[in-house]
């Protein structure tokens, strides 16, 4: 009876301990004050079927650079909310690249109001935008893509004020004088970058170098058929200023890029910096599109120099015509013609009036490169790509029906490098 009786006082003194301790830390749990994004903790063992405490939105996420970092988002773990505007068909095919559930396809297009926005990133603790473009739509000015849509993002994300990241994509070369006076696309991307810091401190920007992979638009520009059918009456293919003797660049493999921006969403010292991500190597841009035309050998290639070097001021008169004739040439693109509206806009499809480039991209190809010297993808631990080594990985979407030989990388000599460039251009 005695140890039956000390058994039951036994019991009831460790029941009003616990209830006394429960009491007293659910107190101490009411009092504290959650941290933003506490409850997403890390889970798994990493990969796609693994959660890496990373909710991203990715506005974008269907271009060119969007599909990788979609891809490199996902192997990671990341759950993505994806906006995207258009047919559900543009997208289905990457949904794909996430676990089941992982990713969030959402309708969304520039003309929606704030409150779609803030529903879009309500969960996120991190937004990434790689919207842009270097020609106008039917619907948007490439203000309305460039400058006004960043800066209401970053007003958006400050209104949460909840530290979730924000990372904004730019060019390279946006932040120079020499850059923005020769392209508006230039200016507007600097302007995005100054306005977003203005609103949101903590806006991560990463200024990239033009990108290269599967079905890009930067070789793309050099393989365009519209050099040979309309502007070889000019005396060049590629016509190219100075032939591109005078122009430096530091092309980035797009998976490179797409793994910087992972990584960059993961950081712990990310918030408020800005990252220049650029190829290994330094190539002059003749001798790169030379390269490009020795491979895709049905191209024919004439590198002369009708257009004179990149200066207006050291071209000669006949130069300074053809460079007229060549601003014609764009601007033409975008006038309408003696027929009505809807007509000429369907018929301007394959023919020498359809835009497929304008004057502000065609100089903004011949800018070159120049790091700052901020951080880059040596110091997120990546190992850069060179361009030899993947040129091989995006011939397939150049090859002609009738090409049966397809060419090997080990055929072709790697493109000259040019070390000591940097220090040079930085010096004038």
């Amino acid at each position: 009876m005695l140890n039956l009786k000390v058994e039951v006082c036994s019991a009831r003194l460790a029941y009003s301990i616990l209830r006394s301790t429960t009491s007293q830390s659910q107190n101490v749990i009411a009092s504290q004050k959650r941290n933003a994004h506490e409850s997403y903790q890390v889970s798994g063992q990493g990969g796609r079927s693994s959660f890496s405490g990373v909710v991203a939105t990715v506005f974008g996420g269907s271009g060119f650079v969007g599909h990788t970092v979609l891809n490199r988002l996902a192997k990671n773990g990341t759950s993505i909310v994806l906006p995207y505007r258009g047919s559900y068909q543009h997208i289905n095919r990457v949904k794909v690249m996430a676990d089941l559930g992982q990713m969030l396809p959402r309708k969304f297009s520039l003309k929606n109001d704030d409150d779609r926005v803030r529903e879009l990133i309500q969960y996120s603790n991190c937004v990434i935008n790689l919207i842009g473009s270097n020609r106008p739509y039917r619907q948007y000015t490439l203000d309305e893509v460039n400058v006004q849509w960043p800066q209401r993002l970053a007003k958006l994300v400050a209104e949460k004020d909840d530290g979730t990241r924000l990372i904004q994509l730019s060019s390279l070369n946006c932040n120079r004088a020499e850059s923005q006076s020769v392209s508006n696309l230039m200016r507007m991307q600097h302007e995005a970058e100054i306005a977003m810091r203005r609103i949101y401190p903590e806006t991560i920007i990463v200024r990239s170098a033009n990108a290269y992979g599967l079905n890009d638009t930067y070789t793309n520009f050099f393989l365009s058929e519209r050099f040979e059918k309309d502007l070889a009456i000019f005396g060049a293919i590629p016509l190219l200023y100075d032939a591109g003797k005078s122009t430096t660049i530091l092309p980035i493999y797009v998976g490179d890029l797409a793994e910087g921006i992972a990584r960059i969403s993961k950081h712990i010292d990310a918030p408020g910096q800005t990252f220049e991500l650029v190829g290994p190597r330094r190539y002059v841009m003749k001798d790169f599109v030379e390269y490009l035309y020795k491979v895709y050998k049905d191209k024919p290639y004439y590198p002369y120099n009708p257009l004179g070097p990149w200066s207006e001021k050291l071209a000669s008169p006949s130069q300074a015509l053809l460079r007229k004739c060549l601003s014609l040439y764009f601007k033409r693109q975008t006038m309408p013609r003696i027929r009505p509206r809807f007509l000429d806009m369907m018929t301007r499809r394959k023919s020498p009036y359809d835009q497929w480039a304008t004057e502000d991209y065609y100089n903004q190809i011949h800018i070159s490169d120049v790091a700052t010297g901020a951080p880059g993808l040596q110091e997120l631990g990546i190992f850069p790509t060179v361009f030899e080594d993947k040129a091989h990985f995006i011939w397939g979407s150049h090859l002609d029906f009738h090409r049966y030989e397809i060419p090997t990388y080990e055929k072709y000599p790697d493109i000259k490098q040019q070390p000591n460039l940097i220090e040079r251009i930085a010096e004038k």
